[in-house]
């Protein structure tokens, strides 16, 4: 009857097109498994990129603190040294107060005391004068290995949000792509003709999608 030729050309048509979609959705498995790919090897280079970032910042880090500490073993030093001479140079004028005082015969005078009081604070003073500069100096690098102590961790921090930014970037979109592939599994259980060829044309659109998904990220790997 005309019913049943319908019914088998439609039927026919149905199954053409179902067949289609079948192979698209395998298509679209296969994809999903070269995207999962592409996802893996995005994180990895991203992995190695911020790992090389992490190691430069600390090279630097590490260098920037040891010019720091032999900058202030050179201030320990210099003032080591200017302390030396300081203190030979009040044993000189007591030992030469003391050979004056003795050709004059003055070593029991009030006199004698006073001059040997007066060099000896003389030189205490100076000797305190070196003491606070070193300190302020020690104190100045003590500040500034403190500063960059602290901005290279802010740098870290920032390199590892970057990282982590940029991973879960990766994965959305790669989750984004399984997720349309997915979805065309609702094509399944289509009988309307009308319906199973849109479910064709979006299946087709959408498998385009991952292609372009798969070769952008493939290009952005060789750029990383």
């Amino acid at each position: 009857s005309p019913e049943e030729i319908a019914r088998r050309e439609l039927e026919s048509k149905l199954n053409s097109v179902n067949a289609r979609l079948q192979q698209m959705r395998d298509i679209a498995q296969r994809n999903i498994g070269t995207a999962r790919g592409v996802r893996d090897e995005v994180i990895g280079n991203i992995g190695q990129t911020y790992a090389g970032l992490v190691q430069q910042a600390e090279s630097r880090r590490n260098a920037a603190l040891g010019a720091l500490g032999q900058e202030e073993l050179g201030v320990q030093n210099l003032y080591g040294r200017a302390g030396g001479t300081a203190r030979r140079a009040m044993e000189s004028a007591l030992t030469r107060n003391r050979m004056r005082a003795r050709a004059m015969n003055q070593l029991n005078s009030s006199f004698y005391d006073q001059i040997q009081a007066a060099t000896t604070e003389e030189a205490r003073k100076a000797l305190f004068d070196l003491e606070q500069e070193q300190a302020a100096k020690r104190a100045a690098i003590g500040t500034r290995r403190s500063e960059t102590d602290d901005w290279f961790n802010q740098q870290a921090s920032v390199i590892e949000q970057e990282k982590a930014n940029l991973e879960s970037q990766a994965e959305r979109e790669y989750q984004n792509q399984v997720n349309t592939a997915l979805d065309m599994e609702r094509a399944y259980g289509i009988d309307s003709l009308a319906a199973a060829e849109q479910a064709e044309r979006d299946f087709a659109s959408k498998l385009a999608q991952i292609d372009a998904y798969i070769q952008d990220r493939g290009t952005q790997l060789i750029q990383l």
